[in-house]
């Protein structure tokens, strides 16, 4: 029977870089635009409606979604960029108007999201509630993020750099060159493997650097699922904004449907993309080392930091699976 891989995308084919900067980016310019800088930084700041190149949105990530708070999100399996932009605005918000913790910031905001209870859909439910209790309106600083990281990614005319005018989603990078992945999707599907994308990204945002690359061909276009085709299935069954997102396997198994559990694979970065794919019964291929994926990493079959060398093992067991 033929076999399926299912690539998520951010972290696998592309660096995260790209996304995670706009979500910086979005959060930078929500704390801005509200006046709450001031009281949580003593230095400079730019402002992000203003950068001019990818240095200056990387100072601003430095600042505003730094490592250790980006792994906290990652432990609550928190895989949509948004998500983590509301997340993080809604912490440094809340700490604001709390009390100045101008020293150790990030400390604060990390401990303040670890704190708060549940992962995935349950951490955000929990967040959203705390906003309630605070009288803050969960649902407009989702809204406002989200519509400022799309402006930062796809490119907004109106800005006043040309940076900002183009987009970060014609400036992302791939995890590996091009050449370099373009040869194991090439040797993936001279084998006759089928292959696939399960991402949170909307499908404006998937489909476009792929096909910029060249890489869109390899993959067939009713395997792959986004942001989009979770949404549209959510509004059709009444339920909630991100009730199957990941970690929920919809997602995969929608774009596995038809394919045995046994002969799907899923590729993945996140602890989202593994508890996903455990619960779809399909075997896991993780990117990254085995603590980034905390207590999810037992859940994998392979598990590599090496990018060349995790290909390498992903070839080899395919073709043994075959």
């Amino acid at each position: 029977m033929q076999m399926l891989v299912l690539f998520d995308l951010d972290g696998v084919i592309f660096c995260e870089d790209g996304y995670l900067l706009c979500a910086a980016l979005a959060t930078s310019k929500f704390m801005f635009d509200h006046r709450l800088t001031d009281r949580l930084y003593d230095e400079e700041l730019i402002y992000p409606d203003r950068i001019s190149c990818m240095q200056d949105a990387r100072k601003i990530c430095d600042v505003f979604l730094p490592n250790d708070v980006l792994q906290v999100l990652r432990e609550k399996s928190i895989n949509n960029n948004w998500d983590k932009a509301f997340a993080c605005t809604l912490g440094l918000l809340t700490l604001s108007t709390l009390h100045e913790v101008r020293n150790g910031l990030t400390a604060h905001l990390a401990s303040w999201l670890k704190d708060q209870v549940g992962s995935g859909q349950a951490f955000l439910q929990t967040l959203r509630d705390y906003a309630k209790r605070c009288n803050v309106s969960a649902k407009d600083i989702y809204e406002t993020v989200k519509n400022d990281f799309q402006l930062y990614y796809l490119g907004d005319q109106g800005a006043v750099t040309d940076f900002l005018r183009r987009g970060i989603v014609d400036q992302e990078t791939t995890l590996l060159p091009v050449e370099t992945i373009d040869h194991i999707l090439q040797s993936l599907t001279s084998h006759g493997i089928e292959l696939g994308i399960g991402t949170g990204r909307p499908r404006a945002e998937a489909l476009r650097p792929l096909e910029r690359l060249g890489l869109l061909p390899y993959f067939s276009m009713d395997r792959i699922m986004t942001h989009d085709d979770v949404r549209q299935e959510e509004d059709r069954r009444g339920l909630p904004i991100g009730a199957l997102a990941k970690p929920h396997p919809y997602v995969y198994q929608r774009a596995a449907i038809t394919f045995a559990r046994e002969k799907t694979i899923v590729v993945g970065d996140s602890t989202a993309d593994a508890l996903a794919a455990n619960d779809a019964g399909f075997r896991f291929y993780g990117i990254g080392s085995v603590a980034s994926f905390g207590d999810s990493a037992s859940l994998a079959t392979s598990i590599n930091s090496d990018v060349e060398a995790f290909a390498y093992t992903l070839l080899c067991s395919v073709s043994d699976l075959q």
